[in-house]
């Protein structure tokens, strides 16, 4: 987040939606008009493992964020993705261990 690691991600999960308008009017000719693009967004749930303070307490500000995440295989192959504006909730706690905290954030 904003090029600081926040942890070790236990899982994830995103949504895109395109929230596409349809437009249900005739054309000058006589076709009907489809849809009208509107502004995109992607949703999701992240667990964090052994989260990083400094951007925890960050993220209960409640300000934007830039988040890039990736994957990488034992083959060498990497998917990676950011997401430029990025909010995040006040993150639900779950202490499993002593030593291993867990945050999860919607």
């Amino acid at each position: 987040m904003d090029g600081v690691d926040i942890g070790n991600i236990v899982s994830a999960e995103l949504s895109y939606q395109n929230y596409l308008d349809r437009i249900e009017t005739i054309r000058a000719d006589g076709k009907i008009e489809g849809a009208d693009p509107s502004i995109a967004a992607i949703t999701g749930t992240m667990v964090v493992g052994s989260c990083n303070n400094t951007p925890l307490k960050q993220a209960i500000g409640g300000h934007a964020y830039v988040l890039t995440f990736g994957y990488a295989r034992l083959a060498g192959e990497v998917l990676t993705g950011s997401l430029p504006r990025v909010f995040l909730p006040r993150p639900h706690l779950e202490i499993s261990e002593p030593q291993l905290v867990q945050v999860t954030f919607a």
